[in-house]
């Protein structure tokens, strides 16, 4: 059976639900659609086998269910839906100053799961390879990509290659062609163009003026960002 998502419809949901009620669960109707009380259901369970708690039915959720082995013909719905998955546009593009490494390392951090699951494929410069053509690679991920995380600082802003070669085109995409960009504020900084879209968090908070525990949250609504717009 392949991977759940809120949305999603059809006997193996049905099936899902079945389960979800067997475990003492309320997953709302058994109607084969997976909506609010099916995801609430689920994180429910994730929680109960301390697993992340994302309200998606990853392969971990289902073989806890015992349903990992069954493999259902999809509606059409959901066979499209898998073809939209299928797509390139999954990608994640990251943009930071390697001044600011450490906070590209946490936001990996974090969207590890949603990799592990194969709902995001992330790519920022840590995925060069040697021999590799750098800026047609650069290029290739910003134009596949359906999101795109600015990690913004002072450095971030005073990069010059960040202002001439990566934000130019990531602003096109995203006037054009849909690209969601999410500038996460590290550290207090002008943002000038950038003010047009919703930070994570907001300029007075800033990552660098956190504590641990306030950081982790923004790093969760940005993963719950994500997830929103490759489910949508």
């Amino acid at each position: 059976m392949n991977i759940l998502w809120p949305g999603s419809r059809g006997a193996h949901v049905k099936l899902l639900q079945e389960r979800l009620k067997g475990e003492g669960l309320n997953p709302g109707r058994v109607d084969g659609v997976f909506g609010p009380f099916t995801k609430k259901a689920v994180v429910a369970f994730q929680k109960k086998k301390q697993l992340a708690a994302d309200g998606i039915a990853s392969r971990e959720v289902l073989g806890a269910l015992d349903l990992a082995h069954i493999t259902l013909q999809p509606t059409v719905k959901g066979a499209a839906e898998t073809e939209r998955r299928r797509k390139p546009r999954s990608k994640v593009f990251i943009s930071y100053s390697h001044q600011d490494a450490k906070w590209l390392k946490m936001l990996i951090v974090h969207l590890a799961h949603l990799e592990r699951i194969g709902l995001v494929d992330r790519w920022d410069d840590t995925r060069l390879k040697p021999g590799q053509k750098w800026r047609e690679e650069i290029m290739k991920a910003i134009h596949a990509a359906k999101v795109a995380i600015l990690l913004i600082s002072a450095y971030f802003m005073a990069s010059e290659f960040i202002m001439k070669y990566e934000l130019p085109p990531l602003l096109t995409k995203a006037k054009g062609q849909g690209l969601v960009i999410l500038p996460v504020i590290v550290s207090p900084c002008r943002l000038d163009s950038l003010s047009q879209f919703q930070a994570v968090n907001p300029p007075s908070k800033t990552l660098v003026e956190m504590e641990r525990g306030a950081r982790d949250r923004v790093w969760l609504k940005v993963v719950e960002r994500i997830t929103e717009v490759m489910n949508s």
